[in-house]
């Protein structure tokens, strides 16, 4: 296994283009990776910035919360991708419970 140069994505030597970025590989790995070594990766700010932003202004929190699942699909090393999915779901989970209590407010009358 190697790594790409541009995206640091895991790539097999065997590739001319690596399958997440598209660069052309040369004849020669970038660097070896050996099979228990793992590659240094960043978490994103933006899902942990949406996570915390759900909390203060659950609105923003819940927007940003798409943008970083998106950043995600672009580049599938970085960490966090749960910080993003708990932003997404914290909003939606909120006002479902809202609504039931709103609901069985307006039926006990």
């Amino acid at each position: 296994m190697a790594l790409c140069v541009e995206c640091k994505n895991q790539i097999e030597i065997k590739d001319s283009f690596c399958r997440n970025c598209g660069r052309k590989l040369s004849k020669t790995p970038v660097s070896s990776v050996k099979p228990d070594q793992e590659t240094k990766q960043e978490t994103s700010f933006l899902a942990v910035l949406a996570l915390v932003m759900v909390f203060v202004v659950p609105i923003i929190g819940f927007i940003l919360s798409f943008f970083a699942l998106a950043q995600f699909k672009k580049n599938p090393n970085l960490k966090g991708e749960g910080f993003a999915w708990a932003a997404f779901l914290i909003p939606l989970i909120a006002i479902l419970i809202l609504s039931a209590i709103l609901i069985l407010g307006v039926l006990k009358g």
